[in-house]
């Protein structure tokens, strides 16, 4: 059996929403876990600005999300910064995602997870 998702070897692109909680963080550990089968290509939090830098370093993801827009980010240069009231939709459509792991709590969720 093949260790990758897609019968054509590539790996599962995926955004996860809610990256510096509980579920994010054990499913950053499954992610990095298996590089072979996973690329993280978005990552979306809601305050803990210094996780999410120490996720975007390790990594690697093309777009990042902070609910606190106040807040300044230090990102490697090649990662995006989403802002504005659509962000985690903006993630969870985009065109590079496989699939969108939701771990953020309450109805902020929803709209993402319809979307998606």
């Amino acid at each position: 059996m093949s260790s990758r998702w897609f019968a054509d070897g590539r790996r599962v692109r995926v955004a996860l929403l809610g990256s510096t909680g509980s579920i994010g963080r054990q499913t950053v550990e499954v992610l990095e876990a298996h590089p072979d089968r996973f690329e993280v290509n978005a990552l979306a939090t809601g305050r803990d600005a210094a996780e999410l830098e120490a996720q975007a370093r390790r990594l690697d993801p093309r777009a990042v999300v902070l609910a606190d827009e106040t807040a300044e980010l230090d990102l490697p240069s090649d990662v995006t910064r989403v802002r504005g009231h659509e962000a985690l939709i903006e993630l969870a459509t985009r065109d590079d995602v496989d699939l969108v792991i939701v771990g953020t709590g309450g109805v902020v969720s929803l709209r993402p997870t319809l979307a998606a």
